[in-house]
């Protein structure tokens, strides 16, 4: 898998202090304010599933480990998106989800974050302590490589007890293990086509993989209809942010109720334009900032991933930080990867020029400890 700017490897020191210990630890946020004593306990528990063709099989392996950590399971709700034909779970679960399931028809639309964003609208005001939005096709992932990366239920619960959010999808990229993006370069990300590991998609069939498929926006436009104000200049203000990849996570429904109601028929309504299309990709990226705890990197932290890190150029992970190279930094002289951002990266998309001098990184990274100014809200998209 490629890379960013190529570095010779004699010269990339990758243990360098404040970049190495926040790319390679599996998940990029501390344990969230949530876990206090004297927050209020997380007792019960909901699960959403996204269901197109694939078997249910799983479904105990989910349930079992929502109540053995000690969560009550208020709810279950399946998403038919191609109709009911398909739909089958294990016998063994009609008796203990009797009164908890319930199947809801919505039109082959928007992929798995139409039926996300559907349901954050429908129950906004009744949502559980703890939330599990999880793909059909989770578990049974056609490509080996990703089928590999896939967390257990077990897992994903213990990471969003501890720190607020988790993603059912373990992100590897050169043996690396973070979550981190870089946002100016993720919010560059654009796909003119995407075919998948299936067929169902009904503009796939009509007309191939590229029918009906880019969206009229950037990411940063979409961001700016979908979300309320005051997230959208949180986004915007933001050097690094984390993603979850595959469309499966877990999160707590006070995050999501920070948002409005009206926020998420928005977001559900600009992923309605087609069952395969851009925006999906948009809000795949976009799903772990919306619904995690405030941002917690510091801005040490913040300055040596934004000197020293080397991002991915793929289209599927623009800007993920995959490597760190900061041998050149103690010296005070630009890394060889900083050097050819400054000669070769023009404006961002929201008109801000990338991350270039030491000195414009110490007065960005400063600022994300300071509280978000107002007028980033008005920031052009």
């Amino acid at each position: 898998m490629g890379g960013g700017v190529p570095t010779r490897a004699h010269s990339c020191t990758p243990e360098c202090a404040g970049c190495a210990p926040v790319v390679r630890r599996r998940s990029t946020l501390p344990p969230s304010p949530d876990g206090r004593r004297d927050a209020a306990p997380l007792s019960t528990a909901e699960l959403a599933i996204s269901h197109c063709a694939q078997r249910l099989h799983w479904l105990p392996r989910v349930t079992h480990a929502v109540r053995d950590s000690q969560l009550q399971l208020k709810r279950v709700t399946v998403y038919l998106k191609c109709g009911d034909g398909a739909f089958s779970f294990p016998r063994s679960e009609r008796t203990s989800l009797r009164g908890l399931l319930r199947t809801i028809n919505l039109p082959n639309v928007g992929r798995c974050d139409h039926s996300w964003a559907h349901h954050l609208a429908r129950f906004h005001e009744s949502l559980a302590d703890v939330i599990l939005f999880v793909k059909d096709s989770t578990f049974n992932n056609p490509n080996p490589q990703l089928a590999r990366l896939t967390l257990s239920p077990r897992t994903v619960i213990r990471d969003v007890l501890r720190s607020g959010s988790g993603c059912f999808r373990r992100p590897s990229v050169d043996g690396l293990d973070g979550r981190l993006h870089l946002r100016e370069k993720l919010f560059a990300m654009r796909k003119r086509t995407y075919r998948g590991a299936t067929k169902k998609y009904q503009n796939w069939r009509q007309g191939g993989a590229g029918a009906n498929f880019q969206s009229a926006w950037n990411m940063t436009s979409f961001a700016k209809r979908a979300y309320d104000q005051w997230f959208y200049a949180q986004l915007l203000n933001q050097t690094f942010i984390p993603v979850c990849y595959g469309g499966s996570f877990a999160f707590l429904g006070r995050h999501a109720r920070r948002h409005s109601r009206t926020s998420f028929y928005r977001l559900r309504r600009l992923l309605s334009r087609a069952d395969n299309l851009e925006e999906g990709h948009f809000q795949e990226r976009l799903w772990h900032q919306l619904l995690q705890p405030e941002p917690v990197l510091t801005p040490a932290t913040s300055l040596a991933l934004a000197q020293g890190a080397k991002y991915a150029r793929e289209a599927w992970y623009l800007g993920m930080v995959r490597a760190c190279c900061c041998e050149r930094i103690a010296d005070g002289r630009l890394s060889h990867r900083q050097r050819a951002l400054r000669q070769t990266d023009g404006p961002d998309v929201d008109g801000r020029k990338l991350i270039g001098s030491e000195s414009s990184q110490m007065k960005l990274s400063a600022s994300l400890s300071e509280p978000v100014p107002s007028a980033r809200a008005s920031v052009r998209a």
